[in-house]
Formats: structure tokens, C-alpha cells, sequence
């Protein structure tokens, strides 16, 4: 077969308490028996170490950028109404489509993790939380 080369974009996949997919973060670095490490705590770290190591997986793929202008969400953990600037949106490797929202707080913080956060609410442009938003995400 030769010698094979490992995709660069790689990605860990970790479980939740559960063993569902919970997130994944970069391949950083492969270890001379092909097993991946990722920055943990500001270091390279064994990705297989960790508890909840779930194998590896392909980044999502970039569909598009949205603009979120006037859009708002609300998370769980009730930080209040947050503004959404953009919405980016992906297809994982199951071919799954998700829009995620690019964010702004009130410091003018620009907020992009490129994972799904716990968002309880979506507000369209013009909506008021009173009256109600789009529904549960």
C-alpha cells in the first residue's frame, strides 16, 4: 500500500458521562506510532488518555457564513439576551447541518467556539422575549 499520511484536519472526538458525542478538539501533533495528541492546559496531551476518548473524526465542513444581524439567543446559564453578529453553518461527517451562532457581548467580545453551546432560545430581528422568541434550540 506504501507509506500512508495522516490528514493534517484531523479532529478527537470525546464522549460525555452518557457516550455520546460531546465535542472534539484538534489534532496537534502525532506521536511516532500514529497516535494524536491535542493541547490540553497549554500542553501536547496523549489524546487517548483521556477518559472519555472517543476515536478521531473529519472537521465539519464550511457551508457558508450567515449574517445574524438583529438575532438574538439566550443560554441556560441566563446570562441574558446575547447578540448574534453571524451565523456559521457546517455539515459533519454524518452529513448533518447546523447553523452556529457567532456572538457579541456588551464589551463588544466577539464569541465563535465552533461548537454548539447550550442556547435555550432563539429571538428573530424584532421579537421581544416577553412575547416570545422562536422556540427552544
Amino acid at each position: 500500500m506504501g507509506e500512508l499520511r495522516l490528514n493534517p484536519n484531523l479532529r478527537v472526538w470525546l464522549k460525555d458521562r452518557e457516550g455520546n458525542f460531546s465535542h472534539s478538539k484538534p489534532v496537534a501533533a502525532w506521536d511516532e506510532d500514529g497516535d494524536p495528541y491535542v493541547i490540553h492546559e497549554s500542553e501536547l496531551f496523549p489524546a487517548k488518555r483521556f477518559a472519555n476518548y472517543g476515536g478521531l473524526t473529519l472537521p465539519n465542513e464550511l457551508l457558508g457564513v450567515l449574517p445574524g444581524a438583529g438575532y438574538k439567543v439566550t443560554t441556560e446559564s441566563d446570562e441574558g439576551e446575547i447578540d448574534v453578529i453571524a451565523w456559521v453553518v457546517e455539515r459533519d461527517d454524518e452529513g448533518h447541518v447546523a447553523a452556529t451562532p457567532v456572538t457579541v457581548q456588551g464589551d463588544e467580545t466577539v464569541t465563535y467556539t465552533g461548537e454548539s453551546l447550550d442556547y435555550s432560545e432563539i429571538f428573530c430581528p424584532g421579537s421581544k422575549k416577553d412575547t416570545g422568541g422562536v422556540g427552544d434550540v
